[in-house]
């Protein structure tokens, strides 16, 4: 499917969702026909998204339990017996100054869109051009 050089993406994007299954077909089913539960069967829908429930919301106090039970170790779910010491200055970050900050600012392209905030690259190099030349202004006049 995929090594056809006729392939448009529009076509690549069909050929993902047929081998992967997002988008299925009429003819093809999601649903679960039967579920076995500790040796029992289960037929019914309900019964079987009940199985499923059970199954996903006590997996965890189950893992936990198996072991506690299979480890001699008393303290197996104290974190401290299996995680190594913390490392005390560990990270370093270089120090910054206004000049660094703004030659990043600078290299943001015009055209992108605004993040989250709804501020976009040119509002953004307005603003630190235009605290940068209050920073200029406020020293000059100190001087």
């Amino acid at each position: 499917m995929f090594d056809q050089k006729t392939n448009s993406i529009k076509q690549l994007w069909k050929n993902l969702n047929t081998v992967c299954s997002f988008k299925q077909g009429k003819s093809r089913s999601n649903s679960i026909s039967k579920l076995n539960v500790n040796g029992v069967t289960l037929y019914d829908n309900k019964d079987i998204c009940n199985g499923f429930n059970s199954y996903f919301s006590t997996v965890g106090q189950n893992l936990v339990d198996d072991l506690i039970k299979n480890n001699k170790n008393t303290n197996v779910c104290d974190f401290k017996t299996y995680c190594p010491r913390s490392i005390i200055n560990s990270i370093f970050i270089t120090p910054t100054d206004e000049y660094e900050i703004l030659g990043i600012i600078n290299k943001l392209r015009d055209p992108k869109a605004p993040g989250y905030d709804n501020i976009g690259p040119k509002l953004i190099k307005y603003i630190a051009s235009q605290y940068h030349y209050l920073v200029y202004l406020t020293n000059c006049w100190k001087n």
